[in-house]
């Protein structure tokens, strides 16, 4: 889905990290026009070497970090844009403009990729996504807990009791981990930082272990309000303050204009073997919202469905053992010499993706009320209406006038919207809708 503005331009889509995969200029540092001018005069050294006999070459050969790095240099192995693809007009209303890369369009779906060269520093990612994730069940949990307290004779206590149960022992499996690994190069900040996790982690333990001892059904609400206090912790102990792996941006372009994009932290699609540190969002099919660069960020001018995944170069054919079974992987034809070319422990990417599996849907949607809208007209009202979109097709309610709490009471029927993927997969996580409110104004 893309705002209409875009009209039929022809659309690409950018991935870059850091400043690797930008198909446009990239302003230059001191530092690296030095490191460049540093190259050149290497590249004279080399020049020279020639006119030098046998003997000599082997006193001015140089293998440093810089003949290393122009050998490993990844620019010309990237596949960070798409081909341009004109939009179309949403299905019913025509208001929203979409590329449908679905059945019965021929067309694929494009693959990007971006290799990149930065400093291992991923345990610290590693180490954020496991307390986030402890943290994320603990709300889970609560969650279930405080809707069970609204009712009448359910076991609220015995569900709380669970939920602290599985923080003590999340508590003590990260302990035990951290202390088996090692943390590759670490700082002083790094070793101090792991201490104070391992100190306040133990202390979050101890006071999970007295309120489970402590629980009550009469005392189960209080209970649960000492449990979001240690939920606060863990969301704290959590924050990374070293970050040094760039987070990655997806741009949306029409020739040399930048239209929109959209910001993926890298922690949220960083691959690990072991579940626990993986990012939440890494070899899912996800959503995700664009924003121009001159909108409010609460506008919204594109959203996207796609597959994302970081991780280390030797754990590169991960990337494709993570999509789903339904979805083929497609290479680029390459001869002899180009094989030759690609560096050792770097695996063939795909460059497209074809899903072998797709089936209809019916989506009812039923618009029942909304409240404390905003007041658009004069007289301290709005003439409200809602677009629904879901795949690539919009619809729209009617106008109800003169209100800020509209009670549409309207029922809207997508039919025959294809979606690709199993049964159990779209289940367990469906496809998003978006709704956008509007005020209409008399002409």
């Amino acid at each position: 889905m893309m705002d209409p503005s875009v009209g039929t331009r022809p659309m690409i889509f950018e991935l870059s990290i850091g400043n690797y995969g930008k198909v446009l200029g990239v302003g230059k540092s001191k530092k690296s026009q030095s490191r460049e001018e540093l190259r050149r005069s290497r590249d004279d050294l080399r020049r020279s070497k020639e006119d030098l006999n046998e003997e000599a070459q082997g006193l001015l050969e140089s293998e440093d970090e810089l003949d290393r790095e122009d050998l490993l240099s990844p620019k010309s192995e990237n596949r960070s844009v798409t081909a341009p693809a004109r939009p179309q007009p949403t299905e019913y209303d025509r208001s929203f403009q979409c590329l449908p890369l679905q059945p019965p369009s021929e067309k694929q779906k494009p693959c990007l990729f971006v290799w990149s060269q930065f400093e291992d520093h991923s345990f610290r990612l590693y180490q954020a996504n496991w307390l986030n994730k402890t943290a994320d069940r603990l709300e889970i949990g609560l969650d279930g807990v405080e809707s069970l307290l609204r009712r009448p004779r359910s076991n609220a206590k015995g569900r709380l009791v669970e939920v602290l149960l599985e923080l003590v022992a999340s508590c003590k499996q990260f302990s035990v981990f951290s202390d088996r690994r090692s943390q590759s190069r670490p700082n002083n900040l790094d070793r101090c930082r792991k201490d104070f996790i391992k100190k306040h982690l133990v202390l979050v333990a101890r006071q999970a272990v007295r309120a489970r001892r402590r629980v009550t059904r009469r005392m189960a609400k209080q209970r649960l309000m000492e449990s979001r206090k240690l939920l606060r912790k863990l969301r704290l102990l959590a924050k990374e303050p070293q970050t040094t792996i760039p987070d990655a941006f997806l741009w949306l372009l029409s020739g040399s204009k930048r239209l929109a994009y959209v910001r993926i932290p890298a922690y949220s699609i960083l691959f690990s073997l072991v579940e626990e540190q993986r990012g939440r969002d890494c070899g899912k099919v996800t959503t995700l919202y664009m924003k121009s660069p001159d909108g409010s960020a609460s506008e919204i001018f594109a959203k996207l469905e796609v597959f994302m995944w970081l991780g280390l170069a030797k754990y590169s054919k991960e990337a494709t053992n993570c999509l789903p079974e339904e979805f083929l992987p497609i290479y680029e034809e390459e001869d002899e010499e180009q094989r030759r070319l690609v560096p050792a422990g770097r695996m063939k990417l795909p460059v497209s993706l074809s899903c072998q599996d797709s089936r209809y849907f019916q989506l009812r949607c039923h618009m029942y009320q909304g409240r404390g809208l905003i007041a658009a007209d004069d007289n301290g009202l709005s003439d409200p209406f809602a677009k629904v979109l879901f795949s690539t097709q919009c619809q729209v309610t009617r106008v109800l006038n003169d209100t800020i709490s509209p009670a549409w009471c309207e029922s809207l029927l997508f039919d025959r919207v294809l979606l690709e993927g199993t049964r159990e997969e779209l289940e367990q996580d469906p496809p998003l809708i978006t709704i956008n409110i509007y005020d209409q104004d008399a002409m």
